[in-house]
């Protein structure tokens, strides 16, 4: 098997998807504590009435 220059290697490749999970993940991990967050405050607030 021979790699083409213009074509990125598999390393390559795997790499970026990496990058590009590691990305996704950060911004589900954000999603879920902004969303914890959220419900906190909404149960306390729901208390204090």
């Amino acid at each position: 098997m021979f790699h083409r220059r213009d074509l990125p290697s598999e390393e390559e490749k795997t790499g970026g998807k990496s990058r590009i999970l590691a990305k996704e993940s950060n911004r589900s991990n954000l999603l879920s504590t902004v969303n914890k967050k959220t419900t906190l405050v909404s149960t306390v607030t729901l208390q204090s009435f």
